[in-house]
């Protein structure tokens, strides 16, 4: 018999595997729930010592905010490479965005908005009847 594969016998006289007398759920039921093989599950367990956790070490993410940054972009509707930025440059994903970074990195007034540069820009439209 393998190893794992033997029956826990409740109280009640129903026999459960020792992984979901362990765990408190089936390694085959978790991994459809994760999408991913029993074996990938089993292999969790030998690594960390638990089914649950993923990766070795935490994500700046998952520290800070419990949650993967994919996680967090699905629920704000934005992309992620968005969330990172809005952390780098204002210390939280939730803070509301000034308008100079809601172009990207651009900060300086366009040229061609400046007071002293409207008088030079007119616009120049004109008709056919203007041309002929």
């Amino acid at each position: 018999m393998r190893k794992g594969t033997t029956k826990v016998t409740l109280e009640d006289g129903s026999k459960i595997t020792q992984f979901e007398h362990k765990w408190g759920i089936d390694a085959i039921r978790l991994a459809q729930i994760e999408e991913v093989t029993p074996d990938a599950i089993h292999m969790r367990v030998q690594l960390y010592g638990t089914p649950f956790q993923r990766r070795k070490k935490l994500t700046l993410w998952e520290e800070q905010y419990g949650k993967t940054l994919g996680a967090m972009a699905l629920e704000e509707g934005l992309h992620p490479i968005t969330l990172a930025n809005k952390h780098y440059k204002l210390g939280s994903v939730f803070a509301k965005t000034d308008q100079r970074f809601a172009r990207g990195k651009h900060t300086k007034v366009d040229w061609w908005n400046q007071p002293r540069y409207k008088r030079m820009i007119k616009s120049t439209y004109f008709t056919l009847e203007d041309i002929l």
